[in-house]
């Protein structure tokens, strides 16, 4: 698959918990990270497929169960490497917070 616009930024839950990776890139930082096949273990989600993030050989987080169903098929099952971005707001930078979020193509047509 060749994603040629990645038009929708997808939040990464997680991300907060790995402030020291994410901290050495800084605000507005574009980078490469890994995105491979998972599933959630906990919450009211459990058991629910998932999209797992990883930078730098750590996995800082994995998507909300509502985005991977938006986004279901668009990685292959041998997962991918794709661009993310770490935000650069005001608020991220008065409570010296780095959040990351996925870019991802449009999402799917919701099927009824």
């Amino acid at each position: 698959m060749v994603i040629d616009q990645p038009v929708c930024g997808v939040t990464v839950s997680g991300d907060t918990a790995h402030q020291d990776v994410l901290s050495r890139y800084g605000y507005d930082a574009w980078l490469w990270v890994t995105v491979s096949h998972g599933i959630i273990e906990s919450g009211k989600n459990t058991g629910h497929p998932t999209l797992c993030v990883a930078l730098d050989g750590v996995e800082i987080g994995r998507i909300p169960a509502l985005q991977e169903e938006r986004h279901r098929g668009q990685v292959p099952p041998q997962g991918a490497v794709m661009v993310a971005h770490i935000p650069n707001t005001k608020a991220d930078r008065e409570s010296g917070i780095y959040r990351l979020r996925l870019q991802m193509p449009a999402e799917n047509d919701r099927e009824d």
